[in-house]
């Protein structure tokens, strides 16, 4: 192995799959929330294409499991808990404006 491989490594087959597989479906409900203007829609599709970013970023840069310890997944759980927040919260609020109230 090159040094650059080493350092950056690749994607398996599986993974590479199933992120072209959720750009897909993200991309696909996105064209029915332009269609059709829900909410819902367009939180599902935000939903989607993020987390193939957040599994193309996880593939492409694995961390060490030793250093992942208590407080790195409390942490983690508090920044899912709030990112669920603000997507309920958007979501209201997009409704709220497509509904014209």
């Amino acid at each position: 192995m090159t040094p650059r491989r080493a350092r950056d490594p690749r994607p398996t087959l599986g993974t590479r799959l199933l992120i072209l597989a959720l750009i897909a479906l993200g991309v696909f409900v996105l064209v029915l929330a332009f269609t059709r203007p829900s909410a819902g829609r367009f939180m599902s599709a935000a939903v989607l294409l993020g987390a193939a970013g957040v599994l193309r970023f996880r593939a492409t840069r694995p961390t060490d499991p030793a250093r992942y310890g208590r407080a790195a997944q409390l942490r983690s759980l508090y920044w899912s808990i709030a990112i669920a927040v603000v997507f309920i919260g958007a979501s209201f609020l997009v409704n709220r404006l497509l509904a014209g109230n």
